[in-house]
């Protein structure tokens, strides 16, 4: 079971909600301006003319990119922590490694089944 440490509140993300208004507010800003450059580029003669029809074409692709961009849920530095590893089962824990010719010792009891 992989789990992930507590957030402290400090350094809680925005809501799911707060993030996309956030994100929808830019992308509409953005396309007000690139309404104002298509306007404008009826009314305007020469070199400006031909900046605000390229504003008005680009402004579309950066307003996407921008509103696509999500903020993260949890820092890379959580998710790098490594899971705790629990010892292979039969093994018992040793506080020291073992010599090789040392004899594993494992304290228990024997039970006799009862096969009547």
């Amino acid at each position: 079971m992989n789990s992930r440490p507590a957030v402290n509140i400090t350094s809680a993300s925005e809501s799911h909600e707060a993030d996309l208004n956030a994100r929808t507010r830019k992308y509409l800003i953005l396309m007000a301006i690139r309404m104002v450059c298509f306007v404008g580029a009826v009314f305007a003669h020469g070199w400006f003319r031909w900046a605000l029809v390229a504003g008005a074409v680009v402004l579309p692709w950066i307003a996407v990119l921008i509103a696509n961009a999500v903020v993260r849920r949890y820092s890379p530095i959580d998710a790098e922590q490594p899971a705790p590893t629990a010892a292979p089962l039969g093994q018992p824990k040793q506080s020291s490694p073992a010599a090789p010719d040392d004899p594993i010792i494992i304290d228990g009891e024997i039970v006799e089944d009862d096969d009547d």
